[in-house]
């Protein structure tokens, strides 16, 4: 029998596929029997076009690898024009199992799954039963199980299914993005009642509206009015982005869901128009946010100073973000005993926080704490030291408190009664920093 000459079809993307086929069908041969055309084995200074009108008009069977839909078939394409021109021969595709259709002139032609079985069945088909010898067998062992032919072909079947699972790349888009088809009367000016605005579902919410929805850009800048900057800024620069400049920085915005920054992601200039702008809307973390400003201080100011005027903004963060809020939900709107477990736990995690953000400013210790005070206030310093340690103590075993109460225990009072110890302990801190601030030297 002659040697049976493949020609192995694929994008340069899925050249490491190709190759491992390619070196599993050689394996499964006998010397000699098979021969297998890599595009990629072209000597160099070839001519291409020459190599593949030779290789496709001289091969017995032609293999295309089709793992993902969004590949360019443009060249395999061409390679099987070749291939096929005034001859019938075998063209088969593998293929993921996700896609169900081959566009252009593949479809007509018979594909195997890129599943390990799949694989399996083409190499079973070629050396077992011939499928490009006319029912000759190249090597019949493949599929006698116990054999070492039948488990390379396993072997190398899933390997290969493995292969092209991994081209199956899914891109998601975490967004809120709309888009602005705009629009223009005969004299090329912007018309904003036919300009469009489209969006995913998250970037209309922003709009108040469902993903389905379609609106006039002129109605998305009635529906914001004076109250939101944005729209009225990104219609002034439409000019200066046709004329190539940066896109400009746009005014946040509150909602419902929180503040958000709008940002001109991508534009498409036609005929010095622009047609279409695609927005994003970045939500503005504000706790993350606002250690970095209330960091800056005055460039001016001493630094003792503005380390002290960091650590007071803390403190007064701990008395009206962190515990008012959790005592008066505690103290008047009796919660349920797992919702006073959440308010512990919370408390907890946000003193975390605010000890973390002191040791970024330079404040990690008692003493560096104590080095921005007056010697006079440190015995209030440590009084208050005290008395902290003892109230977050009795926070942290809140919880396990709860589990040997009484039936008729009243687990909001009892957590508003520590969370009232350290409110009154938060005053004294304040109380101290009072003190200190009328030492500060003012001149």
């Amino acid at each position: 029998m002659s040697t049976v000459k493949i020609f192995l079809s694929h994008t340069s993307e899925f050249v490491n596929i190709a190759r491992s086929l390619k070196w599993s069908i050689l394996a499964l041969a006998s010397p000699d029997s098979v021969e297998v055309k890599l595009s990629e084995e072209m000597q160099g200074g070839a001519n291409w076009r020459v190599w593949i009108e030779q290789n496709t008009r001289e091969t017995d069977a032609f293999v295309f690898l089709y793992p993902r839909a969004d590949i360019d078939n443009g060249w395999p394409a061409y390679e099987l024009a070749r291939f096929t021109e005034n001859c019938e021969k075998p063209v088969i595709w593998i293929r993921n199992l996700e896609l169900q259709k081959l566009p252009g002139m593949f479809e007509q032609y018979q594909s195997y799954p890129a599943t390990e079985e799949g694989i399996l069945k083409f190499f079973s088909e070629v050396f077992a039963k011939g499928l490009f010898t006319h029912g000759e067998p190249l090597n019949a062992e493949v599929d006698d199980i116990g054999s070492k032919s039948h488990k390379s072909a396993v072997d190398a079947a899933c390997e290969l299914a493995e292969a092209f699972a991994d081209t199956l790349i899914k891109p998601k888009y975490y967004t809120r993005r709309i888009l602005i088809s705009l629009a223009y009367d005969r004299n090329r000016k912007f018309d904003p009642e036919q300009s469009k605005v489209t969006g995913n579902e998250d970037g209309m919410k922003m709009l108040g509206m469902s993903a389905d929805a379609t609106l006039s850009w002129s109605a998305v800048s009635e529906m914001f009015g004076d109250q939101v900057e944005w729209p009225r800024e990104l219609e002034t620069e439409f000019a200066s982005i046709v004329a190539g400049a940066l896109p400009p920085h746009l005014s946040p915005f509150a909602t419902e869901q929180g503040i958000f920054i709008p940002i001109i992601a991508k534009c498409e200039v036609a005929q010095s128009q622009l047609r279409r702008v695609a927005v994003l809307f970045v939500e503005a973390n504000s706790q993350k946010l606002r250690p970095m400003f209330e960091w800056q201080m005055p460039t001016a100011m001493p630094g003792q100073l503005a380390s002290f005027v960091q650590l007071v903004r803390l403190m007064l963060r701990v008395r009206y973000d962190i515990l008012d809020p959790k005592y008066q939900e505690t103290r008047f709107q009796s919660p349920s005993q797992e919702m006073c477990l959440s308010l512990c736990d919370a408390a907890l995690t946000e003193y975390k926080t605010v000890r973390e953000e002191s040791r970024k400013i330079g404040i990690s210790g008692v003493s560096a704490f104590q080095m921005l005070f007056d010697k006079s206030l440190w015995d209030k310093l440590d009084a208050a030291a005290d008395e902290y340690a003892t109230h977050t103590k009795a926070l942290k075993a809140y919880p396990e408190k709860l589990k040997t109460a009484e039936a008729d225990f009243d687990h909001a009072a009892a957590l508003a009664h520590v969370l009232q110890g350290l409110r009154e302990n938060n005053a004294h801190w304040l109380a101290a920093a009072a003190a200190q601030f009328a030492l500060f030297e003012w001149r």
